[in-house]
């Protein structure tokens, strides 16, 4: 029995971490604070290797997006089902 109840509150635990995830994911995508942007500068100024021609805070906001609706998906049917 403890086996079992340790088990689902690590699936609790999970969802919430998923749900958490992608609420930094969406406020990325929405740029909450210009974060876009701020990550991209970051990563043309400190990084070893210079992003390519693709890199944008644009493709930022498009990626993390996508990842906080799957995240946000997820977490809801872990927590559902």
């Amino acid at each position: 029995m403890i086996t079992a109840a340790q088990g689902e509150a690590v699936g609790y635990l999970h969802a919430i971490w998923q749900g958490i995830m992608a609420v930094v994911a969406l406020s990325i995508a929405f740029n909450v604070r210009d974060c876009a942007y701020r990550i991209f500068q970051y990563s043309m100024d400190r990084s070893p290797v210079t992003p390519g021609a693709g890199f944008s805070p644009t493709v930022i906001r498009l990626a993390t997006g996508v990842i906080g609706v799957v995240l946000t998906f997820s977490s809801m049917s872990n927590l559902l089902g």
